[in-house]
């Protein structure tokens, strides 16, 4: 045994740690009196963790022989002995037809149908019928037999004929021959017709014609000048609409236009109106007389048809002046609305009265026509431009909103509160 001072000497120490004083105090009791949830184990340090490698040996594969190879070979050629020939189906001849046609058994006696008598081989069957005998010990080659010839039917007693009916006797041909389309075209050719025959007539001849004339003769003589001549067409019991029409259309003399405008019930008719506005030697009493008492949207459009005379136009624009003063205001809000203030361009000097206004200032304006021709308008009042001023519609527009604000009826308060 050697030295204990030794370091390298010391194999080991035993040491009794109850004889520690401090170590003692700090273990803890593990009696049994003592509850495991009362006491808590001490934590412990990084340094004592453990861990535990677990490793899993891979299996090893076995490894193939020359055995067990895989060779990919080719496929092998067939001879020509395997080769598939597409040839044609072969043409059956007549022996091999089949007819599928039912036996005599089979179509004597229907099931369920009692009332129907049996056919005897004797009797003949329907037209178009043919009977086959279908012979089960003949050979599959056999032609099959010829059909039976059907028995000649019993002639008939031929039926009496009947007698023809007498064939209606043909209506005998009118002397007059029917109109063809020229022979109408050139009756209705009237200018043709007085030009001809009626032009070289004395005025008198003309008058006396002209009262017992019927078709296109009293229709030529519409286009007659002289104003007698109309009056005498006018006093025929044939004359109607239409010789009014070609009188309002074709006669220049007032006289005679005056003599249709007697007339109520022609002076009535919306054609005959039309004509007579159109012809150029209508004058401004008749004129009035025809359109002085229409309503103001009729009134308008006579004085904007580029077909009426331009001094039946300018009469025409007088009447509107004229009546505008004597319309109500409703209609005359209405007639702005339904013009889009169109009609303000020949209303110039005219002005609005306040109920006019109010009903105007009630109503909601989205027409920039409308809108422009309002404030373009020289007496357009005071409160209908603050109205327009506010409509939505002029807000979001900044070129209406200048051409009102440019008005010099415009309130210089509505100016400021912009």
């Amino acid at each position: 045994m050697g030295d204990p001072d030794d370091p390298e000497e010391v194999r080991a120490v035993r040491v009794d740690l109850a004889s520690i004083p401090d170590f003692a105090e700090s273990l803890p009791d593990f009696s049994e009196s003592s509850s495991s949830s009362s006491k808590e184990l001490p934590g412990l340090d990084p340094e004592h963790e453990l861990h535990v490698e677990v490793t899993i040996p891979e299996p090893e594969l076995p490894v193939l022989g020359p055995e067990h190879e895989v060779h990919d070979d080719a496929l092998p050629v067939l001879g020509p002995e395997h080769e598939v020939h597409d040839d044609a189906l072969p043409v059956l001849g007549p022996e091999h037809e089949v007819h599928d046609e039912a036996p005599v058994d089979e179509w004597r006696a229907y099931p369920g149908e009692d009332d129907l008598p049996d056919l005897d081989d004797t009797e003949q069957p329907l037209p178009g019928l043919e009977i086959v005998h279908a012979d089960a010990t003949a050979p599959a080659d056999a032609k099959p037999q010829a059909t039976r010839e059907p028995e000649p039917e019993p002639e008939r007693e031929p039926e009496p004929e009947l007698e023809p009916e007498p064939e209606p006797e043909p209506e005998p041909e009118s002397e007059t021959e029917p109109a063809t389309p020229e022979d109408l075209e050139a009756s209705r050719n009237y200018r043709k017709i007085y030009e001809l025959e009626l032009r070289p007539l004395e005025r008198d001849a003309r008058v006396a014609l002209a009262h017992g004339a019927d078709g296109s003769m009293l229709c030529a003589l519409c286009l007659d000048p002289e104003p007698q001549v109309i009056r005498a067409v006018l006093e025929n019991a044939l004359s109607g609409l239409d010789h009014a029409r070609l009188i309002a259309q074709h006669h220049k003399n007032p006289a005679g236009l005056e003599l249709v405008v007697q007339r109520t019930e022609f002076a009535r008719d919306t054609q005959v109106q039309r004509l007579l506005v159109r012809n150029s030697q209508l004058t401004e009493a008749l004129l009035r007389r025809l359109v002085g008492q229409k309503p103001l949207r009729e009134l308008y459009k006579v004085c904007i048809d580029r077909d009426v005379a331009e001094k039946n136009r300018v009469g025409s624009r007088g009447l509107l002046r004229s009546r505008w003063g004597s319309s109500s205001s409703e209609e005359r809000a209405d007639f702005v609305v339904a013009t889009e203030a169109r009609c303000l361009t020949l209303l110039i000097g005219q002005t609005f009265d306040s109920r006019m206004t109010s009903i105007l200032c009630s109503r909601q304006f989205t027409s920039v026509l409308f809108i422009q021709n309002l404030a373009r308008f020289p007496a357009c009042p005071p409160a209908l431009l603050v109205h327009l001023l506010k409509q939505p519609f002029v807000r979001k527009s900044t070129a209406l909103k200048k051409v009102i604000l440019q008005h010099p009826n415009l309130p210089s308060t509505a100016k400021k509160n912009l």
